[in-house]
C-alpha cells in the first residue's frame, strides 16, 4: 500500500513543488506558473479598503475563495499590458460605478509558494487556472490555494484567518500600482 501522505507532504516542503503546479489546464493556457511570474491582485475601494485608516483589509484575501482553492491572481506578464494605465484598465474592465481601483500588488509567485505557516511547510500552492469566473476563461488566469499538507492543520476559523494574513502581508510587500 503506498503512503499518498507522505508524498504530499514532501511535496508541500519548502523548496519543492505541489502535484497540482506541475499541471497545465489545456490549450489556453501558457502553462504552469512560473516562480518569477508576477501574481497580481487587485484592492478595491470601499470593499477591501478601511474607512479610518485607507489600509487594505483582511477582505482582501476572500475566506471563501481560499478555502474552494480558487483565490483568483492575473499573471502580470500574460496579461501583456504595455503600461501602468493599460494595467489598471485590465482591473477595472469589471468594477462597477460605487467601486474604484485602490491598488494592484504582485509578489512572485515564488514569494507565495515560499510563504510558511508551519516550520519547511509550504502554506500556498500557485496553480494553473484559465477560469476567471462567469464561464469565462482567460489566458493570464491563475489561482492560489493552500497547499494539501497544510488542509488538516488549518481546522479552525483562527487558523484561516492566520493564512489569509500571511498571504495578505505577501501581496502588500509588492506594490505594482498604487
Amino acid at each position: 500500500m503506498v503512503d499518498e501522505t507522505a508524498d504530499d507532504e514532501a511535496a508541500c516542503e519548502l523548496g519543492n513543488r505541489c502535484p497540482t503546479e506541475r499541471i497545465s489546464v489545456g490549450a489556453m493556457s501558457p502553462g504552469p506558473v512560473t516562480n518569477e511570474e508576477l501574481l497580481g491582485r487587485a484592492s478595491i475601494s470601499p470593499i477591501h479598503i478601511h474607512p479610518k485608516t485607507s489600509a487594505v483589509r483582511l477582505n482582501f484575501i476572500r475566506k471563501s475563495d481560499l478555502e474552494s482553492g480558487r483565490l483568483s491572481v492575473w499573471r502580470v506578464g500574460i496579461l501583456n499590458k504595455e503600461n501602468e494605465d493599460e494595467l489598471k484598465s485590465h482591473f477595472r474592465a469589471n468594477l462597477n460605478a460605487e467601486h474604484s481601483l485602490h491598488g494592484i500588488f504582485a509578489p512572485p509567485a515564488n514569494a507565495v509558494r515560499n510563504l510558511e505557516l508551519q516550520p519547511t511547510k509550504r502554506a500556498f500552492c500557485v496553480i494553473d487556472d484559465t477560469e476567471s469566473g462567469d464561464d469565462e476563461h482567460h489566458p493570464a488566469h491563475a489561482a492560489i490555494k493552500m497547499c494539501e499538507a497544510q488542509q488538516p492543520a488549518i481546522s479552525e476559523d483562527l487558523d484561516l484567518k492566520f493564512a489569509r494574513e500571511v498571504l495578505k502581508s505577501a501581496f502588500m510587500e509588492h506594490p505594482l500600482v498604487t
